[in-house]
């Protein structure tokens, strides 16, 4: 669930197997802004016996949307998605013949001229242990 996914062969099987209209979305923050968009569109939804009582908005979640919208407007996006671990850092040592650690520093800034920072991070990161 951490990458975009195509649901319509999903919906399309529950609609014909079960009568069941659904619609699948990513833009709710927590649990309570999707189930108040599906009580506003349902207002017949059933909810378990215990269900909490989501009458009033969280305090959490005027914060989580205020931080959310922060995030996507003043930060730039990572060029970097996963962090580079040793393993990966000694295979590409080895797959390019780098035989000091000025040779590896020169590599990781002729990558980040080229928008890749994985290795100045790894770098920069792990200090004087990574040459």
């Amino acid at each position: 669930m951490n990458k975009k996914t195509s649901w319509f062969n999903v919906r399309q099987y529950l609609e014909s197997q079960f009568e069941v209209k659904v619609n699948f979305s990513s833009t709710h923050n927590t649990y309570y802004s999707s189930y108040k968009y599906v009580v506003k569109v349902n207002l017949q939804a059933i909810t378990s016996d215990n269900h909490p009582d989501l009458g009033e908005t969280p305090r959490t979640e005027t914060a989580i949307v205020a931080r959310k919208n922060r995030n996507q407007k003043g930060s730039p996006k990572k060029k970097c998605k996963e962090r580079l671990s040793i393993y990966d850092v000694t295979q590409l040592i080895q797959s390019r013949s780098i035989k000091s650690g000025l040779e590896l520093v020169c590599l990781a800034v002729q990558q980040k001229k080229k928008g890749k920072s994985c290795l100045a991070e790894f770098i920069a990161n792990r200090g004087g242990k990574a040459g």
